[in-house]
């Protein structure tokens, strides 16, 4: 991490906090070791989590929230919800990928090998406190993450953004700026890692992408995440890997799936990034040309 991981220990056990660590996480982040962090935060007395990383240091902390005060174990939750305890351990982020947006929301994925599978739990309780934005934390991010994170990034926009809905012009308008954020500023920093305009214009629209307030009255269509959970629970891919390797399909048949000439179509996402001003009318015209 460039260094961060010694710069937060230095100001942390500075201003006189007494730090634990857990280090370990995977992609895909296991059940099996948030029950170690549930476990030590229970024998040490921890009252606060930083978590460091990307979605899966930060899934794996809200994780460690939701099974701190439950009287069983933490996989229950994601099996059931119903079993979320109403308080947890507060937890704050710092990110270091622009992806799930999950610094900004309280839910969480979580994997068992056990089984081979993957679920998603999510509570109010699972709000981080406050989190750091720094677009020079992404300068070293390899290639391959950035654009993997870009497309979860994208992903989650496409939840309401494909669904056939009336009444919500505004939103669909907000998303789509989102996604030509994404794909156009992705396009400079995979060029240009250090371009901190771009980072940052593609940190700040990952936030947005999965937070409710592009959705609002909106329907929401998350299949995309529920195959890909699959996929990744079984092969262990990428989250991002997984859904690039998803959506394009699937993507295409809910297009031809829509009325022509509705108002949001998935096609756009085939004719975003060009570095072009165009009307929305042409957007979809360019797209129709590109999916048939």
């Amino acid at each position: 991490m460039s260094g961060l991981h010694g710069r937060i220990m230095d100001s942390l056990k500075g201003a006189g906090l007494e730090v634990l660590e857990l280090t370990g996480v995977q992609p895909n982040p296991r059940v099996a070791l948030a029950r170690k962090g549930i476990e030590l935060c229970r024998r040490e007395g921890v009252d606060f989590l930083l978590a460091i990383g990307g979605g899966s240091a930060i899934d794996t902390a809200k994780c460690i929230c939701f099974g701190m005060y439950y009287d069983g174990d933490v996989w229950d939750i994601y099996m059931d919800g119903s079993k979320m305890p109403d308080r947890g351990i507060p937890l704050a982020a710092i990110p270091t990928i622009a992806a799930s947006g999950s610094e900004y929301n309280c839910g969480s994925v979580i994997s068992n090998d056990e089984g081979l599978l993957k679920r998603g739990a999510s509570h109010p309780i699972g709000f981080p406190k406050f989190a750091i934005y720094n677009p020079e934390l992404l300068y070293t991010l390899p290639p391959k993450q950035t654009a993997a994170g870009i497309v979860d990034a994208i992903s989650h926009l496409s939840w309401s953004y494909h669904i056939n809905q009336d009444n919500i012009g505004l939103q669909d308008d907000l998303t789509l700026s989102a996604i030509k954020a994404l794909v156009d500023n992705g396009r400079i920093v995979m060029k240009n890692p250090r371009d901190y305009e771009a980072r940052a214009a593609v940190l700040l629209a990952s936030t947005f992408a999965c937070v409710d307030v592009l959705h609002l009255g909106s329907k929401q269509d998350p299949s995309s995440h529920h195959l890909e959970h699959e996929l990744s629970a079984i092969y262990d891919v990428t989250r991002g890997v997984g859904l690039a390797i998803i959506l394009p399909t699937l993507l295409r048949y809910l297009y031809k799936a829509r009325p022509p000439g509705s108002q949001s179509s998935a096609a756009s996402y085939s004719a975003l990034g060009d570095g072009r001003r165009e009307g929305r009318a042409d957007e979809h015209r360019r797209a129709r040309a590109v999916l048939p």
